[in-house]
C-alpha cells in the first residue's frame, strides 16, 4: 500500500518542523511581495526538506512503550541515598527512532550520580536502561516520577509527548547519630532488667551495701576483706538493680514553633532529636511512647524494641506544621492515657508561651519531665549569610536572647532544661548539661 505523504502524525510536529515551515513560507510571501524570484527559490530547499522528512520517516504511532522503575531500598535514612534503574521496553512492531525521556526527581531529592535523563532508539521487543543515584535533603516522604518525554523519528521532524504514570513511593526516615547513654530516669522504675539504676538491691553494677552471705549468693560477690573480721559469717556485696521504664517523647511540630529552613529548622532538629533518644532508650531496654503535635495529634503507646522504633521513626517521617492542635490541653490527654510513673521527654523551640504552659501543666500534675529546646535563634541565624549587620540587628537579636533566656529560667523552676544550639549535636549539647540531666533523677 503506498505511504500517506501526510500521516496521522502530522498533529505532533515537532518545533524544529513548525520553525521550518514558518521560514519557508516567511521566504514565499516576501518572495511574492517584493517581486523576488530569488526568496521563492530560496524556499525550495527548505520545502523539499520537510515534506521528505515527513515522507521517509518511520510512523511511530501507535508505539508501546512499558517503563519499570526499580528501586532497591524504598526506605531510608538522610544519609543514605535512592539507587534507581529505569527499564524501557519496546513492545510495539515498529522501531522507535528517537525516545527522550526524563525521569521527575521531586523537591527535597537531589541528583547525586549518573543521570535522569536518556536519548535513544529502540528496535522492537528489545529493552534499554539508565541508572543514577538520588540523595534526600531532609526526611519525609517522595514520590518518584511521573516519567516523561517525547517519542519521534530519527530527524525529529514529528514528535509524540507522553507521560507515563509510573510513580515510586519513597520514605527518608530521620537520620540516627551517636548518642551516649542517658542520664534519665521516671520516679519509679518497671520489673524488668534495663540501664537505669533503680534504689533496690539487684543485679548491677553500682555498690548499694554489704549484707550476710546466704545459700545461693554468687561466690564471686564474697567480700573476704570484711569477712575476715567474722569468725563464723561471711560477707557479701549488694548492688543496686539495673532496671527499665516508661518514657513518652512529646514532639511540638505545630507551624508557630517552627524557625528556620526546612532541613535545618527547629522542627527538623526536634524529629531527629526524638528518633535519636527512642533509639538510644530503646537500646537501653527501656519502654518508649511519642506524643507528636502537629497537623493532628499522633499517639504511640509505650513499647519495646525494633518494631517499635520503626513505628516511631514512620510516625515521625510524617510530621507537618500545623496549627490545628491546641496545645494547652495537652497536660489533661496525657494523665488520661499515661499513668505519673512514665519520664516525660518534651521537645520544643518554646517559641510561644503556650508551649511554656503546657509544660507546666504537665509538671503540675506530677509527672518527671525533661525538656530539649533546639534553639531558634541559631536557626534564624542559619537562614541568612550577612557578613557585616547594624546595631539594630545586633541589639534586636540581644533582646530575643534575653528573652528566651527568661523562658528557660521560668522554665527550670518545674523541669529540667537543656538548651540546645544547634551549632553542636544533640550528644554534646547533653553532655555539656549533665547537671541538668541529673535534675531529673532527684
Amino acid at each position: 500500500m503506498k505511504k500517506s505523504l501526510f500521516p496521522r502524525w502530522i498533529d505532533f510536529l515537532t518545533q524544529k518542523t513548525i520553525s521550518l515551515i514558518g521560514i519557508a513560507l516567511c521566504l514565499v510571501v516576501g518572495g511574492v511581495a517584493l517581486k523576488g524570484v530569488s526568496l521563492e527559490l530560496a524556499s525550495i530547499p527548505i520545502i523539499s526538506y520537510v515534506l521528505l522528512s515527513l515522507y521517509f520517516s518511520s510512523d511511530t504511532s501507535p508505539f508501546q512503550l512499558e517503563v519499570r522503575r526499580i528501586v532497591k531500598d524504598k526506605t531510608v535514612y538522610e544519609d543514605q541515598a535512592f539507587d534507581v534503574t529505569v527499564e524501557i521496553y519496546n513492545r510495539g512492531a515498529s522501531k522507535i527512532d528517537l525516545c527522550e525521556l526524563y525521569d521527575i526527581i521531586p523537591e527535597g531529592l537531589f541528583l547525586k550520580a549518573g543521570s535522569n535523563h536518556m536519548v535513544f532508539s529502540l528496535w522492537p521487543k528489545k529493552m534499554k536502561s539508565f541508572s543514577y543515584s538520588v540523595e534526600p535533603i531532609m526526611y519525609g516522604e517522595f514520590s518518584l516520577g511521573p516519567i516523561r518525554g517525547k517519542v519521534g523519528d530519527f530527524l525529529d521532524s514529528h514528535a509524540e509527548f507522553v507521560v507515563l504514570d509510573n510513580v515510586t513511593n519513597l520514605r527518608v526516615l530521620p537520620k540516627i547519630s551517636y548518642l551516649p547513654k542517658l542520664k534519665i530516669r521516671p520516679r519509679r522504675t518497671r520489673n524488668w532488667p534495663g540501664e537505669i539504676v533503680s534504689r533496690k538491691k539487684g543485679q548491677g553494677l553500682e555498690f548499694y551495701g554489704i549484707s550476710d552471705y546466704s545459700e545461693g549468693d554468687p561466690v564471686k560477690r564474697i567480700n573476704w576483706k570484711v569477712s575476715s573480721r567474722f569468725e563464723d559469717k561471711l560477707q557479701t556485696n549488694q548492688f543496686m538493680s539495673e532496671l527499665g521504664g516508661d518514657t513518652v517523647i512529646v514532639v511540638d511540630a505545630r507551624r508557630v514553633s517552627d524557625v528556620g529552613r526546612a532541613q535545618d529548622s527547629t522542627q527538623s532538629n526536634s524529629i531527629r532529636a526524638a528518633a535519636i533518644i527512642s533509639y538510644r532508650l530503646l537500646r537501653d531496654r527501656n519502654r518508649v511512647g511519642l506524643l507528636l503535635v502537629g497537623e493532628s495529634l499522633t499517639k504511640i503507646l509505650p513499647g519495646f524494641g525494633k518494631r517499635q522504633f520503626h513505628k516511631i521513626v514512620f510516625a515521625l517521617s510524617k510530621a507537618k506544621t500545623s496549627t490545628d492542635w491546641e496545645i494547652r490541653s495537652l497536660g489533661k490527654y496525657i494523665s488520661i492515657f499515661f499513668s505519673r510513673m512514665v519520664q516525660i521527654v518534651f521537645i520544643s523551640s518554646l517559641a510561644d508561651d503556650e508551649s511554656l504552659a503546657a509544660i507546666e501543666d504537665i509538671a503540675a500534675r506530677g509527672y518527671s519531665v525533661l525538656v530539649i529546646s533546639p534553639s531558634p535563634l541559631d536557626a534564624e541565624k542559619a537562614m541568612f549569610d550577612v557578613a557585616y549587620v547594624d546595631i539594630e540587628h545586633r541589639l534586636g537579636e540581644r533582646l530575643a536572647q534575653m528573652e528566651r533566656e527568661n523562658k528557660l529560667t521560668r522554665l527550670r523552676r518545674f523541669a529540667p532544661v537543656i538548651d540546645w544550639r544547634l551549632s553542636i549535636p544533640l550528644s554534646v549539647a547533653m553532655s555539656r548539661n549533665s547537671w541538668e540531666l541529673s535534675k531529673s533523677q532527684s
